[in-house]
């Protein structure tokens, strides 16, 4: 929570300043026009709580991302998100007999595919804005989750099969806000920065996890 509070400060204080410089800013040149975006992405290390007393601690992680969105006028758009990210953990698993807990570690694989709709403040070329997303999100924990045999064609060798070790994963629902600052440096080229507050409802979780991201797009309109 107190990284959440100090995230929402530091944000608040950044758009803040930053107010002043929107009424000498250029037009934005955004409306009616789409837009790619190359997202950098970093999530806070977080702990979450399974049933049965089982726990997880997720480091922090850096992903990346890419989006396309349209600009319906210059203050309103609507895209889709893609993104992903490995995240490294450590917790405990609880055997179903009883009896003492197990260490446990690895690397859980992270992707999701959202749709966003966003509000810009202002029509400039710099301004503040908020948004909103609603998806999927699907988790390669890394877990074993049994064995079963896998089929593959390889060079020189031709069509092969053996045993493969299949990992528990799961797809969840995941939403999200968020708040930062735009600008559209030329006609073609803008550049983002926000913080944002992601949610995901993973049924075996203690209440609704949820994550701090910081984003950076790189952004080209046409």
């Amino acid at each position: 929570m107190n990284s959440i509070r100090a995230g929402a400060i530091c944000l608040f204080a950044f758009i803040s300043g930053a107010l002043p410089l929107v009424a000498g800013a250029a037009d934005s040149e955004r409306g009616e026009r789409w837009e790619a975006t190359l997202q950098g992405r970093f999530t806070n290390s977080e702990t979450l709580n399974f049933d049965n007393g089982a726990s997880a601690k997720l480091g922090s992680s850096t992903g990346f991302g890419f989006g396309f969105a349209y600009n319906f006028d210059e203050r309103l758009a609507a895209g889709v998100d893609l993104a992903w990210n490995n995240v490294n953990y450590s917790g405990s698993a609880t055997p179903a007999g009883g009896g003492a807990a197990q260490a446990v570690s690895g690397t859980a694989y992270v992707s999701s595919l959202v749709i966003n709709g966003t509000y810009h403040f202002f029509d400039r070329a710099f301004t503040p804005y908020v948004t909103g997303a609603l998806g999927v999100t699907y988790t390669d924990t890394g877990i074993p989750a049994g064995v079963g045999t896998g089929c593959w064609w390889y060079p020189w060798y031709g069509y092969v099969c053996g045993p493969v070790t299949y990992t528990k994963t799961s797809t969840d629902w995941t939403y999200a806000i968020g708040a930062g600052l735009r600008w559209d440096v030329t006609r073609g080229f803008f550049l983002r920065a926000g913080a944002y507050q992601q949610w995901l409802s993973a049924g075996a979780a203690s209440g609704t996890p949820s994550f701090v991201v910081g984003r950076f797009d790189i952004g080209f309109k046409f």
